[in-house]
């Protein structure tokens, strides 16, 4: 907490042969997979968590789509896991 009130809220990692591998699993590109997962991992450094309830994968997902653009890049499933 001390760090969220400093402005510090954390830090991603990304691991390329990973984003490579998914932005080939989903048919789009790989900076377009880079997008998804620093959206992705921004709105959980921000609190948020789909993992919590269909309603926090709902409230989630229209974060993304806002940010992301057209419909988004990540596809959810009912259990409110992500696909991406």
């Amino acid at each position: 907490e001390v760090f969220f009130d400093a402005g510090f809220l954390g830090e991603l990692v990304v691991c390329l042969p990973v984003l490579n591998r998914q932005a080939r699993e989903f048919g789009h590109t790989a900076r377009d997979e880079l997008r998804v997962l620093l959206v992705h991992g921004l709105l959980h450094l921000l609190g948020l968590d789909h993992e919590k309830s269909t309603r926090a994968a709902a409230e989630m997902g229209r974060f993304e789509r806002r940010l992301l653009g057209q419909g988004g890049l990540i596809v959810r499933t009912n259990s409110g896991k992500s696909s991406s």
